[in-house]
């Protein structure tokens, strides 16, 4: 498992997994992926900057920015690469608690359909940059 994530860091896929190969499993950058366990922690973190509340925290994976992000980091959201926006909220590390650090990333993202046109909004990201 390990493997497959380096290879998906290294290699700057556009799709983390073909999404009909793995669509009845949640995996990294999923909705709900890895929420309920990490619920707690979420609020302590991005309390008064997301409203976390039916999964849109999730664990995710992050790599350096292929796509312009003015943060300098992509993540993966809903299976597919996307930039952090200037506005995201990145806390610091001394407020990041333990169990969030053992995940390679994580955001709190809501996605939707606006005027026909498919929007990700990721107000909050934890980017875990140690052993990069």
């Amino acid at each position: 498992m390990l493997q497959r994530r380096k290879f998906v860091l290294t290699a700057g896929a556009s799709l983390l997994v073909p999404h009909s190969v793995r669509a009845h499993q949640l995996d990294y950058g999923d909705k709900g992926f890895h929420h309920k366990e990490y619920h707690d922690d979420y609020a302590q973190v991005f309390g008064k900057y997301c409203r976390c509340g039916e999964g849109e925290c999730r664990a995710t994976i992050w790599r350096r920015t292929q796509l312009q992000s003015p943060t300098g980091y992509d993540v993966v959201v809903d299976r597919e690469w996307r930039p952090l926006p200037p506005n995201v909220y990145l806390p610091p590390s001394d407020k990041i608690p333990q169990a969030l650090r053992n995940d390679p990333a994580h955001v709190c993202a809501y996605s939707g359909l606006y005027a026909g046109k498919e929007i990700v909004l990721i107000p909050c990201a934890i980017i875990n940059v140690s052993g990069a």
